[in-house]
């Protein structure tokens, strides 16, 4: 199960509503990004992928001491759909993994044993596609099977992979994460993340 799938961090946008990188901003001992690849590292220490894009050369030095494959995606700015597309593009030619879990770089209450607890969910159900539905939202950590690569790596808009979660509804399966997933974009919400999460981690 672990040896044949493929972890994609997405964590190539500029955060423009944060004005500075947020891949980069502080969280705990780490920044956000290398918490983030610390906490799939500990799942898998050979298949980690992570697409970066803006302010890829300071984003690179900084994560290029962990075993991860670095993925810079010059056409970052058509977005989060198509840095998705570009990763599994990667994965897909590398012809060695069943099935692709994407994160994202700025959701630092998704630690080890949740993505654990997804992807053996996932794999002893059978599914095809797993969405993780939290107490704020449904979505992201998402896990595709290798069938639908070829739709994935063909995502160019900036909604992610909502267009193949519609399209076959029926095929998703959801696992439920009783806790809120943060995301990270604006300094409101940096704010927000730091003061609930240091008191739950």
């Amino acid at each position: 199960m672990i040896a044949n799938t493929a972890f994609l961090i997405v964590a190539a946008g500029s955060s423009s509503r944060m004005k500075q990188p947020k891949q980069l901003l502080p969280f705990k001992n780490d920044v956000l990004l290398t918490h983030a690849i610390k906490q799939v590292l500990a799942v898998s220490k050979e298949n980690v992928f992570v697409v970066v894009g803006a302010n890829s050369d300071v984003i690179t030095k900084t994560i290029k001491k962990y075993s991860v494959h670095i993925l810079n995606h010059q056409q970052w700015k058509k977005g989060i759909g198509s840095s998705i597309a570009y990763g599994v593009s990667v994965i897909q030619k590398l012809k060695k993994h069943q099935r692709v879990f994407v994160l994202l770089a700025d959701q630092p209450s998704i630690q080890t044993k949740d993505i654990q607890q997804i992807l053996e969910y996932h794999y002893h159900h059978q599914c095809e596609i797993t969405v993780t539905a939290c107490l704020n939202y449904t979505g992201v950590p998402v896990v595709f099977e290798q069938e639908f690569f070829k739709e994935l790596v063909l995502l160019s808009k900036d909604d992610g992979a909502r267009s193949i979660l519609k399209k076959h509804e029926s095929e998703v399966s959801t696992f439920v994460l009783k806790k809120e997933i943060l995301d990270i974009d604006t300094p409101e919400d940096y704010a927000k993340m730091l003061k609930s999460l240091n008191a739950l981690l």
